[in-house]
C-alpha cells in the first residue's frame, strides 16, 4: 500500500499547498508527486538531479532524492525515508533542481505534519536474545573447561576456534546489553530534549597537551546527546554594540532632511544614517518586505567605520547597483533593457527567498531567443524574463565595479578606526566581495557579527571575507553564488592580526566560479594563517572546490556540520572536510565530532603533515597521507 500526496511548485512564484498528515511510524508508503513549474511553465528536467531538502522540527535537514518521472513536464517523486518524518510535528521541505553546468534552481515550499505513532521506543520488545547468549557462554565456557581437563587428544585450532567463539560471544552479550540501554537513554533524551537533558560538551585538548581555546574569548557553551548530537546557547546577539540611539532609515519615505531619531521622521538612506550616527548606534531600517536598496539608498562606497548595529525589520534586498528602469528593446518583442554599462551578474529576486540568475549570452538575439538571458554591449544590458514577461525593478544588474556592500575601510584600504559592526536580518547583494572587513598596521581589532542575514552574488571575490581583524562571529547566515568562498578569514600582517571566527547554523552553497581566480579553490567556509574557530551545526555545499576547508595551521573544532557533492571538475580538489596542508604556514590540527560528508572525491581530506581527529562522523571516502585519528565510522 502507497499513500500518495500531490505538490505543485514553481522555482519564481510561491504556490500554495494543502499540508497533509503522516504517521512517524509509516515505512516506505509515503510518496510524493511532485509537478515543478518555473514561472508557470513546466521546467525542463532532462539532464538534472532532483533532490527533496527536508528541515525537520528539530532543525535538522534530511536529503532525499528524487526520480524523474516526465523530465518534460517537470514531473518527479520521492518515497520518503523514515529520517524525513521521524520526529513528531510540521517538516518544512523544497525541492532542488541541479544541472550539468552547476547551476540550481530552488522551489517554493510546502510542509506536512508527522503526527507521533503509538508505537516508539519507549515500546521495548520482548526478547530472549541476551539470556541465550548468555546460556551459550555458560555452555561454551563448560566445553572449554571439559576440554582443559579431559581433552587432551583434541586439536589445538580446534581450542583455538572453541576459545574465539567463547569471546565473540562475551562481547555479543555486551553490544547486546549497550544497544538496549542506548535505546532506553536515547528515548528519555528525545522526550526532554532541553539544554538541562544533555551533557555539557568538553573540548578537546591539543596535541601538544594544551586545550583548545579562542584567542579572544571563551568558548562556546555546547550540550551533546554524546550520540553526535549537539546544540548551544551561543547567541551572537550578545556582542551588539550597546549604550548609543536608534536612528530609523527608509528608503520609501525617509528624507535627508530627517534626523532619524523616531519612526516618524527616518533619514533616506544608510549613508545619511551613518552620518547621524556615533559609536554604539543602531541603525534599523523599516522598509516594507520586498523593498530593493540600490546603492544610492544604501552606502554608495560601502564603507561603514563605526560601531554600529545595523538591523533590518523587514525582508529587503540592498544591492551593489542602481534601481533599474525596463524598456521594451526596438524590433523585439522579449528582450528589454536598461541604459547600465560595467554589470558583471544579473539577478532576479522577484522570490525573495529562491533568487535566480540569468544566464550570460553573446548578442541580443540570444537574449530575444532564450528565457531568463542577459546581454550587455556596454552600453546596455539587455534581459529577457520569460517569455512576454515585463521585467520589474526586482531584476537587478549587479556591477563589476564597486566595492563591498560592507566595508570598514575606505578606497584606499585605510581605517579610521577599529569598527565593530553587527548586521541583522538583512539581504546584501554583489560587490567585489559582499562584506569585506580589513585591518591595517595602525587598526586590526575590528569585529564581525552577522545573524540570519543572507550574502549573495559577489562579482570578483568572497561573500564575506573577514581579514586583519579580531573576531568573526556569524549564526544562521548564509554565503552563497560567491565567484570565489562563502566564509572566508585569513590575515596578511602578522600573527598579532588573527580571527577568531565562530559559525552556528550557517550554510554556504554553490560558491566559486572556474572562470574567475584559480580554478576549484572554492571553499564554503575556510580558515588560514592560524585562526582559530568553531563551526557548529553548519552545512555546506555546491562548492567549486572543498565544501569546507582549513589551511596554514588553523585549528578549528567542528561539531555536527554537514557537507556534501563538491562540484570541484579536478578530484585532487573535491573535498568534503578536512585541510590542504600548512602552505609554508605551519601544520592544522581539527576536530570533527557528529558530521556527516558525502558525494565527494575526499569526504575527508588529511594530507601529509596535518592532523585531523573524526569521531562519531559519517563519511565514504578518506584520502591523504597525514595524522588520522579516527573512531569507527557511523
Amino acid at each position: 500500500m502507497v499513500k500518495q500526496y500531490n505538490v505543485l511548485l514553481d522555482t519564481m512564484d510561491t504556490i500554495p499547498n494543502p499540508s497533509f498528515n503522516v504517521n512517524t511510524n509509516d515505512l516506505k508508503t509515503l510518496k510524493i508527486s511532485i509537478l515543478i513549474n518555473q514561472d508557470k511553465e513546466p521546467l525542463d528536467l532532462t539532464g538534472a538531479t532532483v533532490r527533496l531538502a527536508v528541515k525537520k522540527p528539530d532543525q535538522k535537514t534530511v536529503l532525499e532524492d528524487c526520480t524523474i518521472v516526465d523530465p518534460l513536464a517537470g514531473s518527479c517523486e520521492v518515497v520518503l525515508g523514515t529520517q524525513a518524518y521521524n520526529v513528531a510535528g510540521t517538516h518544512e521541505a523544497e525541492v532542488m533542481v541541479y544541472y550539468a553546468s552547476d547551476t540550481v534552481a530552488v522551489t517554493s515550499s510546502f510542509s506536512y505534519i508527522a503526527k507521533k505513532g503509538i508505537l516508539s521506543d519507549d515500546t521495548i520488545e520482548s526478547t530472549n536474545e541476551f539470556q541465550s547468549i548468555t546460556q551459550a557462554i555458560a555452555d561454551n565456557e563448560a566445553l572449554l573447561e571439559d576440554l582443559r581437563t579431559n581433552g587432551t587428544g583434541i586439536d589445538a585450532q580446534a581450542r583455538a576456534d572453541i576459545e574465539t567463539q567463547a569471546t565473540q560471544l562475551a562481547q555479543k552479550a555486551k553490544q547486546t546489553d549497550v544497544t538496549i540501554e542506548r535505546k532506553r537513554q536515547f528515548s528519555k533524551i528525545r522526550k526532554n530534549n532541553t539544554i538541562s537533558a544533555l551533557n555539557r560538551y568538553a573540548y578537546p585538548l591539543r596535541s601538544d597537551g594544551t586545550p583548545f581555546s579562542l584567542r579572544y574569548d571563551e568558548l562556546p557553551i555546547v550540550f551533546t546527546d554524546n550520540q553526535g548530537g549537539f546544540t548551544t546557547n551561543f547567541d551572537v546577539a550578545n556582542f551588539k554594540n550597546t549604550g548609543g540611539k536608534t536612528i530609523y532609515m527608509s528608503t520609501t519615505t525617509g528624507l535627508s532632511s530627517n534626523d532619524g531619531l523616531t519612526r516618524n521622521t527616518p533619514c533616506q538612506s544608510l549613508e545619511k544614517a551613518m552620518v547621524l550616527a556615533v559609536n554604539g548606534d543602531t541603525i534599523i531600517c523599516i522598509d516594507p518586505e520586498g523593498t530593493m536598496i540600490s546603492r544610492a539608498g544604501w552606502a554608495n562606497d560601502g564603507v561603514i567605520s563605526k560601531n554600529v548595529n545595523i538591523i533590518a525589520e523587514n525582508k529587503i534586498v540592498a544591492f551593489k547597483g542602481d534601481t533599474p528602469t525596463w524598456v521594451l528593446t526596438s524590433g523585439y518583442t522579449k528582450t528589454y533593457e536598461v541604459t547600465r554599462s560595467a554589470v558583471e551578474r544579473v539577478v532576479d529576486f522577484n522570490n525573495m527567498d529562491i533568487p535566480v540568475e540569468y544566464k550570460k549570452v553573446a548578442s541580443i538575439a540570444e537574449v530575444e531567443a532564450n528565457k531568463y538571458s542577459w546581454y550587455t554591449d556596454n552600453v546596455k544590458t539587455y534581459v529577457n524574463s520569460g517569455g512576454n514577461k515585463v521585467p520589474n525593478n526586482k531584476i537587478l544588474p549587479l556591477l563589476t565595479t564597486g566595492r563591498a556592500m560592507v566595508q570598514n575601510a575606505n578606497a584606499s584600504n585605510v581605517s579610521t578606526q577599529s569598527a565593530k559592526i553587527y548586521l541583522e536580518n538583512l539581504i546584501l547583494v554583489g560587490g567585489d566581495k559582499v562584506v569585506h572587513l580589513l585591518g591595517d598596521a595602525n587598526f586590526n581589532n575590528h569585529e564581525l557579527y552577522t545573524k540570519n542575514c543572507k550574502f549573495y552574488y559577489s562579482t570578483a571575490l568572497d561573500c564575506v571575507l573577514t581579514q586583519n581583524a579580531k573576531r568573526s562571529y556569524h549564526q544562521g547566515s548564509i554565503c552563497a553564488y560567491s565567484v570565489k568562498d562563502g566564509f572566508n578569514y585569513s590575515t596578511t600582517i602578522g600573527n598579532s592580526n588573527i580571527p577568531d571566527f565562530i559559525e552556528v547554523n550557517c550554510k554556504a552553497f554553490a560558491n566559486g566560479d572556474n572562470t574567475i581566480n584559480t580554478a576549484n579553490t572554492h571553499n564554503g567556509s575556510t580558515a588560514h594563517a592560524k585562526s582559530y574557530g568553531i563551526r557548529i551545526n553548519c552545512t555546506y555545499y555546491h562548492n567549486v572546490g572543498g565544501n569546507q576547508i582549513d589551511v596554514q595551521g588553523v585549528k578549528s573544532v567542528n561539531l555536527g556540520i554537514v557537507t556534501f557533492d563538491s562540484k570541484a571538475t579536478d578530484a585532487t580538489w573535491s573535498q568534503g572536510m578536512g585541510t590542504q596542508g600548512a602552505q609554508g604556514v605551519e601544520s592544522c590540527e581539527l576536530w570533527y565530532e557528529g558530521c556527516i560528508s558525502f558525494g565527494n572525491d575526499s569526504d575527508v581530506y588529511v594530507p601529509t603533515g596535518e592532523t585531523v581527529h573524526v569521531k562519531l562522523c559519517q563519511y565514504d571516502t578518506v584520502n591523504g597521507g597525514g595524522i588520522r585519528d579516527f573512531d569507527e565510522r557511523l
